[in-house]
């Protein structure tokens, strides 16, 4: 398994208060049942960063999300941090929200 960046963006149930503020650009989040997100050109969501993630965290985070039911995917977005600071982290969209 790949965790590649080895952060992950959260913005909902994964989001705890240690955790480092952040805002993820050009998307919003929406809810139907659960949390997703979707391109949105000027939007922006707020949540946390997950840094140094380990294979052991992101399995489990796959396992929250739903991966191998194919509720929830994962890829790469790049998040500012309140400092300005910007990085490559994972974020999780429902896979019917998906845009190929």
């Amino acid at each position: 398994m790949d965790i590649k960046p080895n952060k992950v963006f959260v913005y909902g149930i994964l989001q705890s208060p240690e955790q480092k503020d952040a805002t993820l650009n050009g998307y919003i989040r929406f809810f139907r049942g659960h949390a997703s997100i979707s391109k949105s050109r000027g939007s922006k969501i707020r949540g946390k960063l997950i840094e140094n993630v380990t294979k052991e965290m992101m399995e489990e985070f796959d396992r929250i999300e739903g991966v191998k039911q194919n509720y929830y995917h994962r890829f790469i977005v790049t998040v500012e941090t309140e400092e300005g600071t910007e990085h490559e982290a994972w974020v999780y969209q429902q896979v019917k929200d998906k845009e190929e």
